[in-house]
């Protein structure tokens, strides 16, 4: 994984620094997000006996990464408290912990710094989520 430098957004009122942030996380992650969500997706299936532990992983992967991507698409998120649930939880150094460990597992390389580097983009994701719930109310209310 290439290693980009994501802008975060100037200040509360910068929903167009928001946008890009939430644009470029997307560029920056989707691919890691993917391939660990595939390798998770094989490991339930080849041993079921882990997918008491793994599916929540997966699920909020999937939560987060779809919450990103419906953002940057500006269409409404389907469900605003799993992504919000995904978001809070990937702020938790466990769960950076974990895609380091299943990065490792599926022999995917990551950056040195890389969960530090995450760990503030994830804070920065939700700085950038707050402010566009302010600039663009409408639009982030969760579809019905």
């Amino acid at each position: 994984m290439a290693e980009h430098n994501l802008i975060p957004p100037l200040g509360d009122g910068d929903v167009e620094g928001a946008k890009r942030f939430f644009k470029d996380f997307l560029s920056e992650y989707q691919p890691l997000f993917t391939k660990v969500d595939v390798y998770l997706g094989q490991l339930v299936k080849t041993a079921p006996e882990y997918a008491d532990a793994y599916l929540p992983w997966k699920r909020a992967l999937q939560d987060l990464s779809r919450g990103v991507y419906f953002t940057v698409k500006n269409i409404p998120l389907p469900n605003l408290e799993k992504f919000l649930e995904a978001l809070k939880m990937f702020t938790f150094e466990g769960a950076v912990h974990f895609i380091e460990d299943i990065c490792a597992d599926c022999k995917l390389a990551l950056e040195r710094e890389w969960s530090r580097r995450f760990r503030e983009h994830i804070d920065m994701l939700l700085f950038a989520f707050v402010i566009l719930q302010k600039g663009m109310r409408p639009a982030m209310v969760p579809a019905r």
